[in-house]
């Protein structure tokens, strides 16, 4: 990786809400990585967090693959990534089950997956891996479908899992020296790097989201456990921890019935929720629901909320792909696990 003078930012057809542009930010940098030779795959890139971090590392020309279980949504959000430099390979997309190892199985097998059988994902080398496909749940464990229980854990643990491993062992992520590539070996190398994304949740659990808490911490000892082992091959294994993030998509959207519960206490407080009907306000983690449930937080709940962030506000699905892009860029940068949680996690 070299680093290159600020481009010119080009005008995204989307609408970066309540603060001040990324590319107004990012252009008061200095100096930016510039990742045109580099390939990230992302779960969960059709929507929320993993849009946003796909969004950004196309403005710094890295060629992205988004992997989604929805043909059509990847269909849509494609064509809003910062376009490729001429000449360039283009972006593309996979629709798929993460969860599933034969899907996975499928990506370098004689049958293709059905939604798009011209993809051949051999030899697509990847630079870097983000795992931001998830399922929330929003009931008590007993009051749990069992059915839902295993999806909740396959999709945020088991398929991160079988994402890094099919990668790994079919060294499609792999480390680059540069006197592999005949340059000069004073010149750093790049060392790929896995992304998690787990949640506040993982770290401090809430009521009426067992499994959900579960697998982001899972995600957690999973982070840990891959960087010491993919470490030595010269793979960084990171995590994020976001709190309560704003999505567009989620804006103006009432949140769905939930079994009532009765005096349950918001997270991290001693006061029962005033209303029982509606579900204390830490089940909508607003990360996950932009991936899956399109689910808003009434305005009482949201304000109980930022009463008890020190910084005030929700985040931006923006802030956590810069994050994500400091974890791509900094070659030091391995078992980090970065809190973006407005400080709600100190208080």
């Amino acid at each position: 990786m070299h680093l290159r003078k600020a481009p010119v930012l080009p005008t995204f057809p989307y609408q970066w809400r309540n603060r001040r542009s990324i590319q107004t930010r990012l252009i008061s940098t200095a100096v930016l990585p510039d990742l045109s030779d580099k390939h990230a795959l992302i779960t969960g890139g059709s929507r929320g967090i993993g849009l946003s971090i796909a969004r950004l590392l196309a403005l710094h020309s890295c060629r992205c693959t988004l992997l989604s279980q929805s043909e059509d949504s990847l269909r849509r959000v494609l064509p809003t990534l910062p376009q490729r430099p001429q000449n360039s390979s283009p972006h593309k997309y996979i629709a798929g089950d993460v969860s599933s190892q034969s899907f996975w199985d499928s990506l370098t097998s004689k049958k293709k997956p059905e939604t798009e059988p011209g993809f051949d994902f051999e030899g697509e080398k990847v630079d870097i891996l983000v795992n931001a496909a998830g399922v929330t749940q929003n009931t008590i464990l007993v009051q749990t479908e069992p059915e839902h229980l295993e999806k909740v854990l396959n999709t945020n643990l088991a398929g991160t899992m079988w994402a890094a491993r099919y990668l790994v062992k079919r060294k499609l992520l792999r480390s680059v020296r540069r006197k592999d590539k005949g340059k000069d070996q004073s010149e750093e190398d790049w060392s790929p790097v896995i992304i998690n994304i787990t949640s506040l949740l993982g770290l401090q659990g809430g009521r009426g989201a067992a499994a959900y808490a579960a697998s982001k911490a899972g995600l957690l000892g999973l982070t840990r456990a891959l960087a010491a082992e993919f470490g030595p091959a010269g793979i960084r294994v990171n995590a994020i921890a976001p709190g309560y993030v704003e999505t567009d998509m989620t804006a103006g959207i009432h949140p769905p019935q939930c079994p009532t519960i009765p005096n349950a206490p918001y997270a991290g407080s001693s006061n029962p929720n005033p209303n029982p009907k509606t579900p204390p306000f830490h089940l909508w983690d607003r990360k996950v629901k932009a991936n899956v449930h399109n689910v808003d937080i009434d305005p009482k709940s949201r304000a109980q909320i930022i009463d008890r962030i020190p910084l005030a506000r929700f985040g931006q699905a923006d802030e956590i792909a810069e994050a994500a892009l400091f974890l791509v860029a900094n070659q030091y940068a391995n078992n980090c696990v970065i809190n973006l949680d407005g400080g709600l996690s100190a208080t």
